[in-house]
């Protein structure tokens, strides 16, 4: 009788072990999915003042019991590189600012040399 009952735990605990294994594996593809979409998605140019957040619940499927899980792999997952695409898409749009603040200054300081030039030439020709 006890080898029953032993049988029988060991074969509902190797059952949830692959349910939780089979929750990561479709966690782990369904971020894979999303950062491939961030990446062939054209992102607007709105500042994002918000972190990405997932929950283990909202992931999970509903026959895991969540108080079993071992959750540490999702420290490993690296959230980070969302983040830094966003910082580089917001350090691009400023730089662009920048950049076109600064050739239309450039233009009008071409625009005032041009008419000190002329006026120059036309003075030294009175003269």
């Amino acid at each position: 009788m006890r080898e029953g009952v032993d049988f029988v735990l060991s074969e509902l605990q190797r059952s949830s072990f692959d349910a939780q294994d089979a929750a990561q594996n479709k966690l782990h593809d369904l971020l894979r999915g999303i950062v491939n979409d961030m990446q062939e998605v054209p992102v607007s140019r709105i500042l994002v003042k918000t972190a990405l957040c997932l929950t283990g619940r909202s992931v999970i499927p509903k026959c895991v019991h969540p108080k079993e899980l071992n959750l540490d792999w999702l420290n490993k997952i690296n959230f980070k590189s969302a983040s830094t695409d966003l910082k580089l898409l917001q350090r691009n749009t400023i730089l662009e600012r920048e950049n076109k603040h600064l050739r239309k200054e450039l233009l009008e300081q071409k625009l005032l040399l041009l008419e000190y030039k002329t006026a120059t030439e036309a003075k030294v020709e009175e003269a």
